[in-house]
């Protein structure tokens, strides 16, 4: 039931995507910075509610990854400004499960980031 549930809000996200017209501040995942800020803000102000950080660590997913989920690549913004997106969501997704270690769709994102992190990360150098 609640890996439905992950999937269905993966599904919202990357429907917001397509059906939000990209924006200045907000970028393709229709994710705009204000709401992150809010969210942030919320979290500073409740640090033990789990999904205020599990909304942080897919609002920072969205930002990083879509439309291009399947590989990560190719959303708008440049590629450092989606690897820190990255590590915030990371940062966020291990804070909700410190709080609630059962909470699946908080692993399925931190899955997610993880996933993104691997494609952003730069490919080492062969000499």
């Amino acid at each position: 039931m609640r890996t439905t549930t992950s999937l269905m809000i993966a599904a919202a996200v990357i429907g917001a995507a397509i059906a939000t017209p990209v924006g200045a501040q907000q970028g393709a995942s229709g994710v705009t910075d204000e709401q992150i800020e809010t969210l942030v803000k919320q979290a500073e102000a409740n640090p033990k509610d789990p999904e205020l950080h599990y909304r942080l660590a897919a609002a920072y997913w969205a930002k990083a990854c879509v439309p291009r989920i399947a590989v990560c690549e190719g959303s708008a913004g440049p590629i450092d400004r989606r690897a820190q997106y990255v590590q915030s969501g990371l940062l966020e997704a291990d804070k909700t499960l410190a709080i609630r270690p059962d909470y699946l769709d908080a692993l399925v994102y931190k899955g997610l980031l993880l996933r993104a992190n691997a494609v952003l990360e730069p490919e080492p150098q062969m000499a």
